[in-house]
């Protein structure tokens, strides 16, 4: 958390990927939702190195997606988020 660069207001710096029209995609973390993603979350190399999508249904806002493991959530289909 040392390199994230930290605003007046409490606020952070936070490293996104966007389209040509300015639109967020939602980057997908190739970590189950641990450790490993806070030590890499602010290092745009790391986040320029991941796949991303685009549900355009969503409000506007910041999203990122996290491959689950267990049964802590409810079932979904194959390869839905």
């Amino acid at each position: 958390m040392e390199e994230v660069i930290k605003l007046d207001g409490n606020r952070i710096l936070l490293s996104i990927m966007i389209d040509k029209q300015g639109e967020n995609f939602i980057e997908i973390i190739p970590h189950t939702a641990k450790a490993g993603y806070f030590t890499s979350y602010a290092d745009p190399e790391f986040i320029e190195s991941l796949e991303y999508i685009s549900l355009p249904f969503l409000n506007k806002g910041k999203y990122r997606a996290f491959p689950i493991e267990g049964n802590s959530m409810p079932r979904t289909g194959t390869g839905i988020l």
